[in-house]
């Protein structure tokens, strides 16, 4: 627990820090950093507010130790906290919406390109000597059946010109 608000204890600083920053894991407690920023605001702000209601005259230190005392109480600690955890995650809301149609233009981008080369590779291996062949082979086949099947080619096929003795060239 913290000796008093403003004290010391044996240190060069003001203690109040330590009470809302929780110095124990290998993380930076941020929400604890914001709590206390959010501590020293009110405390400003009741400094502005006292010298305005008292023809400029500022608080002592005994008025202020009484007022910041109060923060100090596990529930308004808490109480600081959770507004300061709320703060981040609206601002890590509204980051992320704001970077949402960046991060799908790149995923989207990403993707087009992947698709893209991937129908490149595709198209260069097709492009080799054995799909030119069997290319070959199939069109062949393909135009032979549309020309030797009686009665199965193409429609301008079957106005040839008759023989002389009235028999079609396909007949």
């Amino acid at each position: 627990m913290i000796d008093s608000p403003g004290s010391s204890a044996g240190a060069d600083y003001n203690r109040v820090l330590e009470a809302f920053v929780d110095e124990s894991g290998p993380d930076l407690d941020i929400a604890g950093l914001v709590a206390y920023a959010l501590y020293k605001r009110q405390k400003r702000d009741w400094i502005v507010d006292y010298k305005r209601k008292n023809a400029d005259r500022a608080p002592t230190r005994e008025e202020i130790s009484a007022v910041t005392s109060s923060y100090l109480t596990p529930g308004l600690r808490e109480t600081l906290r959770q507004r300061a955890f709320d703060l981040l995650s609206d601002y890590g809301n509204v980051y992320v919406e704001a970077a949402t149609p960046a991060i799908q233009r790149d995923a989207l981008s990403n993707e087009v390109l992947r698709q893209a080369q991937s129908i490149q590779r595709s198209i260069e291996a097709k492009s080799g000597f054995r799909f030119a062949v069997w290319s070959g082979i199939v069109s062949t086949a393909l135009w032979t059946l549309l020309v030797a099947v009686p009665g199965g080619g193409h429609r301008r096929f079957r106005r040839l010109p008759r023989h002389r003795h009235g028999a079609s060239l396909l007949s």
